[in-house]
């Protein structure tokens, strides 16, 4: 099949290490040095899908 990605929504939520959200709309990110954050991808695709390939990278300064 024809390789497509218009057709599936992806968001992402930051949360924090108590599964809070972490609000990036001032485009400011509150966390701390050592601050341990998970990020939830969620993929709604308008169509039926078998195989999915995500590729999310991370930001420069939140390595593992």
């Amino acid at each position: 099949p024809e390789a497509r990605s218009s057709d599936i929504a992806v968001q992402r939520v930051w949360k924090d290490a108590n599964g809070n959200v972490i609000d990036l709309s001032s485009g400011e990110v509150k966390i701390k040095r050592g601050d341990r954050v998970t990020v939830e991808l969620t993929l709604k695709p308008a169509f039926s899908v078998s195989d999915v390939v995500l590729s999310d990278l991370t930001p420069g300064g939140m390595e593992v």
